[in-house]
């Protein structure tokens, strides 16, 4: 009897240590999935290691073939700088003309969008827009990182600026005339700060516009 109050003991203890054995490899399997990113450093004290136009271009035509996850980007790259967003992640490297590169991804950490940019532009940097007279294709060649924006009522392009954003609406028909512009003019500049960016819920924005933390914009 007493032998057996042994072995029953010893098969709790051995289940026991066990289960303990497999919380402790679930635990360790987690943290291992675990993704880790840096919002506190800059660029310049986090990445090191540059990149030809060649192999951005490379990262962006994967992407738009939709033929790359995190696992290749990270397995291809060097990734030294990893943000996190209410949308989701982005990871930035340098080119070696010493423009930056920003690879987006969702929560699942799945790439969608790629921007190569030389300077974030400042909001008095779009002073020069007038109303009814500055054409789309003038704010297309001046910012070449510029959004477009799915809007069928109207036409609309987003440009993300050190302090936040600017949504252009603009006005596709001569009303004098009534006829249809072949170059859209500028009807209205909307401005959004980041605060504006990460407290409102703008479908349009978030789901179209990648964000960049203000620690990147400067």
């Amino acid at each position: 009897m007493m032998i057996k109050k042994l072995k029953i003991a010893i098969l709790s203890i051995s289940l026991f240590a066990i289960a303990v054995l497999v919380l402790m490899l679930t635990i360790s399997l987690a943290g291992d999935k675990e993704v880790k990113y840096n919002n506190d450093n800059s660029i310049s004290d986090l990445v090191t290691k540059t990149y030809s136009n060649y192999d951005i271009e490379k990262i962006s035509e994967s992407i738009e073939n939709n033929n790359i996850d995190y696992a290749t980007l990270k397995s291809n790259y060097n990734i030294q700088c990893l943000r996190k967003t209410h949308q989701g992640y982005y990871a930035v490297f340098l080119q070696d003309d010493g423009k930056r590169v920003f690879v987006f991804m969702n929560e699942e950490m799945n790439p969608y969008d790629i921007l190569t940019i030389e300077r974030i532009k400042e909001k008095k940097d779009y002073n020069f827009i007038v109303s009814g007279k500055t054409t789309k294709s003038e704010i297309l060649k001046y910012d070449e990182n510029t959004v477009l924006l799915p809007v069928s009522a109207v036409t609309s392009t987003a440009h993300i600026v050190q302090e936040g954003l600017l949504i252009i609406n603009y006005e596709r028909f001569n009303k004098e005339t009534t006829t249809l512009l072949n170059d859209p003019v500028v009807k209205s500049v909307t401005f959004f700060s980041n605060d504006d960016l990460t407290s409102q819920d703008n479908p349009m924005i978030s789901s179209n516009v990648p964000y960049i933390l203000e620690i990147d914009r400067k």
